[in-house]
């Protein structure tokens, strides 16, 4: 059943406190969307960078995870310079062992909805958050803090999961489905939920949490920030036990205030 996020402090230290317990499981990379999204992923990332630019453009990866934005910028042979950002100290320290031969690559412990480091303001070519805006309860300082990441020209790329498609997940028959749409119907983006960490075909038994945030509510919460909406895609994907459809959402600069 879905739940009032009424004290976000509450909500973040129980989210934080999750991830830190599921980190070893999430340095694995066994998660359902890297299968899902991983040819579009490299695809979107040529789009929005090199076919935009020269390959030795910024990427700043916010809640960057286990790593995976990285792996398909290389993938792609992509040489440009990468910089992670995580709120959870145990995924950086990792990843700073993991990359370490690598000179165009940095990690650095950051929280997405706090301030950045005052060296990463307005240098970056291409700002890519992925599945992490909804665990975000204050969406707009979230945003805020990944457009003061972008140089004149760059894009923001968030991927995320439809509200619907979060519903079904979490329901275990048409009663519960049926529940819960009501309940999101009066809770709206305050409606959070806890949900097993998908890896396709079985459940994990592990747990994150989340917030019903809708396409709608990202797009007015970027706007409080002068962003407008540059593409929106949207992948369906239906081999494994539950239905997935992931909503990516490129915003660019809206020119207000700008030179």
């Amino acid at each position: 059943m879905l739940y009032r996020i009424d004290d976000p402090d509450t909500f973040k230290r129980a989210n934080l406190s999750t991830w830190k317990d599921n980190t070893a499981f999430w340095l694995q990379g066994k998660m359902r969307h890297l299968v899902d999204l991983n040819e579009f992923m490299a695809r979107l990332l040529d789009r929005e960078l090199l076919d935009r630019r020269s390959e030795d453009g910024t990427v700043v990866d916010v809640g960057c995870g286990e790593g995976w934005v990285l792996r398909s910028l290389r993938s792609r042979s992509q040489s440009c310079t990468y910089i992670g950002l995580d709120f959870n100290d145990a995924i950086i320290s990792a990843l700073k062992d993991r990359h370490a031969d690598d000179p165009n690559v940095t990690f650095l412990l950051h929280d997405i909805e706090g301030p950045p480091p005052p060296t990463l303001l307005g240098r970056a070519d291409l700002v890519v958050c992925c599945f992490s805006l909804f665990e975000m309860p204050r969406l707009e300082e979230a945003i805020a803090s990944l457009a003061s990441l972008l140089n004149r020209d760059g894009r923001i790329l968030v991927l995320s999961i439809e509200p619907l498609a979060q519903l079904i997940a979490i329901s275990r028959n048409w009663e519960d489905l049926h529940a819960n749409l009501a309940q999101y119907q009066l809770l709206g983006s305050h409606a959070g939920y806890d949900k097993d960490i998908d890896v396709g075909a079985i459940g994990s038994g592990r747990i994150y949490r989340g917030i019903l945030y809708s396409p709608a509510d990202y797009v007015r919460a970027a706007a409080e920030s002068d962003l407008v909406v540059h593409s929106i895609d949207r992948i369906v994907c239906t081999a494994n036990r539950v239905p997935q459809v992931y909503d990516a959402i490129v915003w660019r600069p809206g020119g207000n205030g700008r030179e």
